[in-house]
């Protein structure tokens, strides 16, 4: 499980399963960034803060904190 914020404040949580669900008061261990600044990058490394630079909306970037975090889902074959 993760906890995973944005600059606007808004914060989730990922959820191993994949479940994602929005939650308020806890600090983020990701933040996602619209443009990643040198400035931004020693401001979140001094917190022990992880970054992803992503340009996306909301959703799209919380699915590819996912698909990094998790990767992708394994799926089955049957013949």
């Amino acid at each position: 499980m993760y906890i995973v914020g944005f600059e606007n404040g808004k914060t989730f949580i990922i959820k191993d399963n994949g479940k994602i669900e929005e939650i308020k008061n806890r600090e983020p261990q990701i933040i996602i960034v619209e443009k990643l600044t040198k400035e931004k990058l020693e401001y979140y490394n001094k917190m022990s803060i992880k970054i992803l630079e992503c340009k996306d909306n909301q959703d799209l970037c919380l699915s590819k904190v996912l698909k990094i975090l998790f990767g992708r889902p394994k799926s089955c074959k049957f013949t």
